[in-house]
């Protein structure tokens, strides 16, 4: 039997290592890692280059996955960018990596039967809030392509969304602000290796598609 091929966005940190560790050593799966540079440790496929923000990348990345290897059993869009700055340039990249890159993987990329997309969004795509409005507004607008892809795919390709709260991520560099730690009902900033009993959750369960489930400490309550 073929090995499983998984794809993992922002694979070298945070989330995304978390995630391809844990695919790779409880669901036996071949990981193909995107990130725009290489991390210390390289899981089976190992890890491709590619500069998400840029959408010829992203279309010479899919070209060369399907000249390469079988259907993908497993996306996981994790990949994104925040930025607390508003421009034109940030607010372009931020629509760039948070939706359209995404929707261009989801949509052109070849998947088995069966086959699992996960997005990571977030919980400020839940909660409206003025300090990431652009960033928030991707974030929405990420789960609900999730929902509409679910709806095209079904019942070939289920596809369901995480949308995590304040995580120990790169995403933002530096310690959670006084502030905004006690915004959280359970009080701590989660560890990546917490999103993963969610990622079981999602490939165990076959009935369930469409779905965003919040991980935020209670944030979003």
């Amino acid at each position: 039997m073929e090995s499983q091929v998984a794809i993992v966005t922002g694979a070298s940190s945070g989330l995304g290592a978390a995630m391809t560790k844990h695919l790779h050593g409880k669901w036996g799966m071949d990981i193909i890692g995107i990130s725009r540079s290489f991390p210390n440790i390289i899981v089976s496929e190992g890890y491709y280059s590619v500069d998400l923000s840029k959408p010829e990348h992203v279309t010479d990345f899919i070209k060369s996955i399907k000249e390469t290897y079988p259907p993908i059993s497993l996306l996981i869009n994790n990949a994104g960018f925040f930025s607390f700055e508003s421009s034109v340039d940030i607010n372009t990249r931020l629509f760039q990596l948070n939706i359209l890159t995404p929707y261009m993987l989801s949509t052109e990329l070849a998947f088995e039967p069966g086959a699992n997309i996960i997005n990571i969004a977030s919980e400020a795509g839940i909660n409206p809030s003025p300090d990431c409005i652009i960033y928030g507004a991707t974030k929405a607008g990420m789960i609900h392509m999730t929902k509409t892809l679910a709806k095209i795919y079904a019942p070939k390709i289920r596809v369901n969304c995480i949308s995590p709260g304040f995580f120990k991520t790169n995403l933002v560099p530096g310690n959670l602000p006084e502030n905004l730690l006690k915004t959280i009902p359970m009080q701590y900033e989660a560890d990546p290796k917490e999103i993963l009993p969610v990622l079981d959750c999602i490939l165990q369960s076959g009935y369930m598609t469409g779905v965003n489930i919040s991980i935020d400490g209670g944030v979003s309550l």
